[in-house]
């Protein structure tokens, strides 16, 4: 699939502006593609006419920086010029914007890169032949660590990957989906400073909208998200709490509570967000391994720009680590975790289960097999991703 940038104005000119409704189905984040096929597959013209196909485009974003463009265009009546009316349609996550394109329910939306070549492939969804037409973004994306591995001496990949190496717990990483360009560059810079992303740590589907408001409740260690969410979560530090640990050997009970409040004046107005979190942790260590319970509860209130929210989420998580054989040889990891939100009447439910067996056959020779199944549902929609892996190992030397 060729990759060639125009502006809006050169496709206009090239295809002119019935070809380019028609072909212009999917807007990449930050990109702009279409379903191949499409012009293919006919539609009346009007004899003499150039007038467009539809008077109404249905176009879905998600709250980043590099929707700017759709929504300008709508805002500034750039549409106007070309006799349509784009019609904006916010969307909770990236599974929501894939099932509503591909089931006709949006007529063009800004989307990953990678989600395109994903439906593309039929690994992220049902599988369609895509067009990228046009690239809106390069840049503006960033991974940010939580202020508890800053704690811990975290300050780049290398120091992270000495806490993690401790294994004192299960550090968890989110991206915004399976096939994004978010997760590439998480699981690029995990791997290249020596975590293995598939094992060492857990990782999961987080929409953009949701990732502070995760981090700040404890649910996860870091997260790679476009702006201005990285932002957001550097601005967003102005918080108190308390922490509590009972140590009952083998089992250790811990139990958190923060405050947080945020208050932000720019030149457009102000912005500002509450939110009050409550957790608890009970894990039990053995020899051969450990067993962890968390849960954590919080209520949170924004003022953005004069607009006024309330929500409240909560979410239960279990994780599992047992070593066994004579060298304690094999090793098997798994996890679930479910996260309920509900934002300004808006609920959210998501469910993850993750399970990574290692064995070690000899000391040069170690595999690896690893499944991960996640579910997300929101606004009626339902989105299911199941992968799996696996992975042999040979080292020429000891």
């Amino acid at each position: 699939m060729d990759r060639t940038d125009f502006t809006t104005d050169d496709l206009l000119a090239r295809y002119g502006r019935r070809e380019f409704l028609r072909n212009s189905v999917l807007l990449g984040g930050a990109a702009l593609a279409g379903i191949s096929g499409l012009a293919a597959s006919g539609g009346a013209r009007a004899a003499g006419s150039d007038a467009p196909e539809k008077k109404e485009v249905r176009i879905g974003f998600i709250p980043l920086t590099d929707c700017a463009s759709v929504v300008m265009a709508a805002v500034n009546k750039f549409d106007e010029k070309y006799g349509i009316k784009i019609v904006l349609s916010k969307e909770a996550s990236w599974a929501s914007v894939r099932d509503k394109l591909v089931n006709g329910e949006l007529d063009a939306a800004h989307v990953l890169y990678g989600l395109v070549y994903g439906v593309q492939l039929g690994i992220g969804g049902p599988k369609k032949d895509m067009s990228v037409l046009m690239n809106l973004n390069h840049n503006g994306q960033a991974i940010t660590l939580s202020n508890q591995l800053k704690d811990k001496g975290v300050v780049d990949g290398a120091s992270l990957a000495r806490v993690v190496a401790k294994k004192e717990r299960e550090y968890t990483f989110a991206q915004t989906f399976p096939t994004g360009t978010h997760a590439m560059w998480l699981y690029y810079w995990l791997a290249a400073n020596g975590i293995n992303p598939l094992k060492d740590v857990k990782t999961i589907t987080v929409p953009p909208p949701q990732m502070v408001a995760n981090m700040r409740v404890g649910n996860m260690d870091g997260f790679c998200v476009g702006e201005p969410w990285n932002n957001r979560a550097i601005v967003d530090n102005w918080n108190y709490g308390a922490r509590a640990a009972w140590d009952l050997h083998p089992v250790t009970i811990g139990a958190n509570y923060r405050h947080h409040d945020e208050d932000i004046s720019t030149l457009n107005g102000r912005s500002s967000s509450s939110d009050d979190t409550y957790g608890v942790n009970l894990s039990h260590a053995r020899d051969a391994g450990q067993t962890s319970l968390g849960g954590s509860y919080s209520e949170y209130s924004h003022v953005d720009y004069g607009t006024a929210g309330r929500g409240t989420s909560y979410s239960v998580s279990l994780a599992d680590l047992e070593q066994f054989g004579s060298r304690r040889q094999s090793r098997l990891e798994s996890s679930v975790n479910y996260l309920r939100q509900d934002y300004v009447g808006q609920p959210s439910d998501q469910f993850t289960a993750q399970a990574n067996l290692t064995v070690e056959h000899r000391p040069t020779l170690t595999s690896s097999y690893g499944v991960t199944f996640d579910r997300y549902e929101a606004n009626g929609l339902t989105s299911d991703n199941l992968s799996g892996q696996a992975q042999l190992q040979h080292r020429l030397y000891e």
